[in-house]
């Protein structure tokens, strides 16, 4: 029988291309709310679709039961995972403790700089309407939290950058766009501001990447600049991304494909099937981590 993923492709061809020059606030109409059962039909659709790869060799690591947002490996080994809630899971046992309070809502990006971990706060309600997003810090050794700064509207995407600092997402509302942090993480400035539901976000060295979950491209971006040049499009409801040692840019989708991309031309292949992907994040050298909204947690080599 012949597999289609009808929803997800009919999002997209109505969508046009955007110019980089083009400043691109969101509509009213568009909420996080709207955004969510956008993907979350599309995917629940894609699933019946599209069976599970057997033969990439791919190894889920945890089943969490909820939307799993973003990982990050740990020196020790242990992953970390968002959900409404930050967890560590012990690959080898699968077992998952919870080290924050269930925020009500989705969590977003995660970073680790030493012993802290910095993770997002206010992936979800209705961003239109007040500021939700806060950047926070958790103390790996104590497991106390701290918020670092807040006031944002909708916040997803998280990145580190060489100089200590961090690079986020504002997806709607006002000030959407692309923020970085000052090195010591006490204020934050729009570095740019003309990409459309910017989601996802990875960095090769000052030069970020950054997805546009409605527009379904990827997006280059200076973060000394400001800068923005298109780099991918049509990829379909793409969502968190990662750049990884061969050079290329994996970047998940909600509609199933997890794109390889060559950041230089924009080239891309699909590197296998996720259905509801929201984040492909390293692992290791060879193999990423992956997490989908219905909550799985898998290990997929490249």
């Amino acid at each position: 029988m012949k597999k289609r993923l009808l929803a997800p492709l009919l999002l997209t061809a109505l969508i046009a291309p955007a110019s980089a020059a083009e400043a691109a606030p969101a509509p009213a109409d568009i909420t996080s709310n709207s955004i969510t059962r956008t993907l979350t039909d599309a995917a629940t659709r894609a699933a019946t679709d599209i069976p599970a790869t057997a033969t990439d060799g791919r190894a889920t690591i945890a089943a969490l039961g909820t939307w799993a947002e973003n990982s990050v490996r740990l020196p020790n080994g242990h992953l970390i995972v968002t959900t409404q809630s930050v967890n560590e899971i012990d690959p080898a046992t699968g077992e998952v403790t919870t080290l924050t309070p269930d925020y009500g809502a989705l969590l977003g990006g995660i970073v680790v700089q030493g012993n802290t971990l910095y993770y997002l706060v206010g992936n979800g309600g209705d961003a239109s309407s007040k500021p939700i997003g806060t950047l926070m810090a958790l103390d790996l050794r104590t497991r106390q939290t701290r918020e670092v700064l807040t006031g944002f509207n909708q916040v997803n995407g998280l990145v580190g950058l060489p100089d200590g600092s961090l690079a986020f997402t504002v997806i709607l509302g006002d000030g959407a766009g692309v923020w970085r942090t000052d090195p010591a993480k006490t204020t934050a400035r729009r570095i740019s501001s003309s990409i459309r539901t910017p989601d996802g976000i990875t960095a090769i060295g000052n030069q970020l990447y950054v997805s546009a979950i409605l527009k379904g491209e990827v997006w280059k971006v200076d973060a000394d600049t400001g800068a923005t040049t298109l780099t991918a499009n049509w990829v379909p409801l793409p969502d968190d991304l990662t750049a990884m040692p061969d050079g290329y840019l994996y970047q998940a989708t909600e509609a199933g494909p997890l794109w390889k991309i060559d950041p230089a031309t924009g080239r891309r292949t699909v590197q296998a099937f996720v259905v509801g992907a929201t984040s492909a994040k390293p692992y290791d050298t060879n193999s990423l981590t992956v997490t989908d909204l219905f909550g799985n947690v898998q290990r997929l080599p490249i």
